[in-house]
């Protein structure tokens, strides 16, 4: 056996070379058949690796010959690649051993196990684990398809529910590779196990008897029937190899048509040196020479072609009709004798036996010339593409299994090195170390699924500066669509990274200002779509992103709102102007809040509309006072309006009491200046003459006029507070006090302490002099003690001064303390010390009309402090 390169390469894919490629050696036409056949329809196909491997081998318990279900368990278990995927993980011979064991089920049972693993799949579903329900189902359907039993319909409809229609198109492809293999397999009886299937046989007792003896699967009725219909299919098959060894026969019959009628350079030369046959596609050649067949060959090739090629090939088309050697020529380039035109041929001769069982030499050959054009014109545009590439600003490089074998020049100078640098995986020494593991898996990864790829990495350039590059890798075939790598382009992105991070931190920074904003802000596209909500948003409604953007705002918008702010906000975004609206909006709490929504259009720096960017700020509270503010101004008007009926009564009534006052005054002190009088006179007249008794009851009545006269002056004073305007000026209290105490003359022992520096304030005179006449008087009056004591201070207090006035006299007790700023109320008896209950009254109504307050501290016997602010400037 003559090795062939193709052998190579199925060994490199499966990891070790099948006997099942090595039984047409003689026919390597053959071979390169069933290894394309093997490569679409098996490894090639999109199904899982380990799922294809799995099937293959549970359908191989149905083949006679024991090669295919052994080859392909070695496979599973790491013997070689399953289904020629070096990344697809084997399985250990204990996984396997339930696979085959494993029954086929039908009809009720078939039922049973696609409704289990079946009918209850996701819609996610995509392959099945191994030794699942799921699998199981998968692979009881797949068999009945394969051997097209009765259950085979309601199979396809099951399989139907788990594949796509491509992919129930490659589930098919696979099946009848399988089958092929099969027959493949059994059509050679002399196919033996490899060395490695041997050696695993030996060393796995369990595993040899299931595949040898098989035992488990012949005493299931279920499979012995399954076994029956196969071997119906396999005498049918007989029965059609038959049929097809009679049709070959009768082939040679129709030998000399299908010679003569084939488009491709074929000619045969007879045993006699004379041509018999001459394809369609051969007759160009011989245009020139008639009549042809039957004419001597030595002839027809010297008024073709110039010696010495003539000759030459004479002298080997008799070699090879004597010897049988077949003969492939090299290519050759010759000049025509007959047209003077040159032509390029590639050609081979071999002996064959022809229908009269002598031999001939056929001649297969194919015209070079076109392809030589062809060549030529492929260099030319590979010289085009080669100069395109150079003059590209990019990096451009193309792969195979090995790694770089083309670069353009802007590549080289890039990295500043030559292409032997950067052959190869090469290239993976310039990349930035955080960078180069990443990378070099991802390259692998794509080219191992032989799918396009997008990576950004940093690549050193030959200044030593690590920039940013775009790798973009294509897949590459060639003309049988067998992949040979990867065509790419790598594009420095350096500037436009540094611009997208900056671009990233002003959207971040954005972001951050927007969630923290005291509003929530929202931004739109150029079609009014929401693309962004701050997180406020979300916090306030209660929304997400999947519910809130896009239109999804609208949904938290009152019912009764919904309409006219979407029309208006659509009416702005198609001016693209700026608009403001108010709306109520849903707040999480349960309830509609009312809210303001402002926004502008923003545009590009070449003034495109971007959106809008607006924000929304929560109203409600301002919407409820400004409601309260209404609600109060139409009650102030109201109250306004009864305040200056009020005023105006008032104004009336305060006449009428000055009126009354001045007659009670008048009408009252009349006739007490008439008893006064009287009295007096009686006291002048006959002092001398009255008994003591009679005398004091007469200087009773004296006082008691006096305490009269006194009172009604209280009460005209008490009435005229705050209602009498008495002009302010600047008062200085230390000459106030002076002059009260001249007027007041106390007694020598009493002595009475004033503050230094006492304040000048801005007030009312007569009222600050009632108020400290009252309360000095008082403290002269009420004191029962030689040594009496009387302090006077003032101390500023933001815009007041207190002042504070104590004596050591007899005090007032705790409960007697509101009693005494009554009007009236006087602590002693009518006959002791004299007061007409008014003076505190009048004090602490002048006051607090001025906008002060009054104090007392005091206990009984232990003197008393009144102490009470006064403003600085009145109020």
């Amino acid at each position: 056996m003559v090795e062939m390169p193709l052998n190579n390469e199925i060994e490199q894919r499966f990891g070790v070379l099948p006997n099942f490629f090595l039984l047409a050696s003689d026919t390597p036409e053959i071979t390169a058949n069933l290894w394309g056949f093997a490569k679409s329809a098996y490894l090639d196909n999109p199904l899982p690796s380990l799922f294809k491997e799995r099937l293959f081998v549970y359908l191989s318990h149905l083949c006679e010959v024991p090669y295919c279900i052994a080859r392909h368990i070695g496979f599973l278990v790491g013997l070689g690649y399953p289904s020629g995927d070096r990344q697809c993980r084997s399985q250990t011979v204990e996984q396997v051993l339930p696979l085959l064991k494993r029954p086929l089920p039908r009809g009720e049972a078939l039922e049973a196990t696609i409704s289990l693993g079946v009918a209850s799949l996701p819609a996610s579903f995509e392959f099945p684990n191994p030794d699942t329900a799921e699998e199981e189902a998968i692979f009881a359907c797949a068999t009945h398809v394969f051997l097209q039993t009765p259950d085979a319909p309601r199979a396809i409809i099951a399989l139907r529910q788990v594949f796509s229609s491509a992919g129930l198109e490659f589930l098919n492809l696979f099946l009848a590779f399988v089958r092929m293999a099969h027959y493949w397999t059994e059509s050679h009886p002399e196919l033996r196990f490899e060395d490695d299937i041997n050696q695993l046989l030996a060393t796995n007792e369990t595993l040899a008897a299931c595949l040898l003896n098989d035992l488990e699967v012949k005493d299931d009725a279920l499979n012995q029937q399954v076994l029956e219909e196969l071997a119906e299919l396999r005498v049918k098959d007989i029965t059609d190899r038959k049929q097809a060894e009679a049709l070959l026969r009768a082939s040679y019959d129709t030998f000399r048509h299908l010679v003569e009628n084939s488009p491709f350079g074929v000619y045969v030369v007879d045993a006699d040196f004379r041509l018999a046959q001459v394809s369609a596609g051969a007759q160009k050649v011989f245009e020139n020479v008639r009549p042809l067949i039957g004419r001597d060959f030595a002839e027809t090739l010297r008024l073709i072609w110039t010696e010495p090629f003539a000759s030459e090939a004479i002298a080997l088309f008799r070699h090879t009709l004597e010897t049988g050697e077949p003969y492939h020529a090299p290519s050759m380039t010759e000049r025509r004798q007959d047209i003077l035109d040159t032509e390029s041929y590639d050609w081979k001769i071999e002996r064959i036996t022809l229908p009269d069982g002598r031999f001939g030499v056929v001649c297969h050959f194919y015209d070079l010339s076109e392809r030589q054009r062809y060549e030529a014109a492929l260099r030319e545009s590979e010289e085009q593409f080669r100069h395109l590439a150079d003059s590209s600003p990019v990096l451009i490089w193309e792969t195979d299994e090995t790694g770089v074998i083309f670069v353009n020049r802007y590549y080289l100078e890039f990295f500043g090195r030559a292409l032997d640098d950067v052959r190869g995986m090469g290239w993976a020494n310039f990349l930035h170390p955080d960078d180069a593991a990443a990378y070099v898996g991802a390259y692998r990864a794509a080219f191992e699924r032989q799918k396009r790829y997008e990576f950004q990495c940093r690549f050193l350039r030959h200044d030593g500066d690590y920039r940013w590059l775009q790798n973009v890798g294509e897949p590459h075939y060639g003309l049988d669509r067998t992949f040979l790598g990867f065509v790419g382009c790598s594009v420095d992105v350096t500037d436009i990274k540094a611009v997208e991070v900056e671009l990233q931190a002003s959207e971040e920074r954005f972001r951050n200002m927007a969630d923290n904003a005291p509003m929530m802000v929202w931004v739109t596209d150029t079609t009014a779509y929401c693309t962004y909500l701050s997180r406020s948003w979300y916090d306030f409604t209660g929304q997400t992103e999947e519910t809130g953007l896009g239109f999804g705002w609208l949904d938290v918008t009152h019912p009764d709102d919904r309409e006219s702010a979407q029309a208006i906000f659509l009416a702005a975004n198609g001016r693209q102007e700026a608009f403001q609206l108010e709306y109520r909006l849903w707040h999480r709490d349960g309830r509609y809040r009312t809210c303001i929504d402002a926004a502008k259009p923003w545009f590009s720096g070449d003034g495109k509309f971007k959106g809008y960017i607006g924000s929304v700020i929560d109203i409600d509270d301002r919407k409820q006072a400004e409601l309260q503010l209404r609600q109060q101004a139409s009650e102030l008007i109201q109250l306004n309006k009864a305040l200056e009926e009020t005023s105006s009564q008032l104004s009336e009534r305060n006449q009428e009491l000055d009126r009354f006052v001045y007659t009670v005054s008048h009408d009252l002190k009349a006739p007490l200046r008439a008893i006064a009088n009287l009295s007096q006179w009686l006291c002048d007249d006959l002092k001398e003459q009255l008994e003591a008794e009679y005398q004091y009851q007469l200087e009773l009545l004296q006082s008691r006029v006096s305490r009269m006269e006194a009172m009604i002056e209280g009460l005209l004073a008490y009435s005229r507070v705050g209602r009498i305007e008495v002009p302010t000026e600047k008062v200085d209290v230390g000459e106030l006090l002076a002059e009260i105490l001249d007027s007041l003359m106390p007694p020598p022992s009493f002595i009475i302490s004033i503050q230094s520096e006492m304040p000048t304030l801005v007030a009312r005179r007569l009222l600050l002099s009632q108020v400290f006449s009252n309360l000095i008087g008082n403290a002269i009056k009420h004191c029962d003690r030689p040594d009496g004591r009387l302090q006077i201070t003032a101390t500023r207090k933001g815009e007041y001064y207190e002042f504070s006035l104590a004596d050591n006299g007899v005090g007032i007790a705790p409960e007697n303390h509101e009693r005494v700023f009554k009007i009236f109320h006087t602590l002693k008896g009518r006959n002791g010390q004299e007061s007409t209950g008014i003076g505190l009254s009048i004090v602490k109504k002048i006051i607090e009309s001025e906008g002060g307050s009054l104090m007392l501290e005091s206990d009984l016997g232990e003197g008393a402090t009144f102490r009470f602010t006064y403003p600085i400037v009145p109020q």
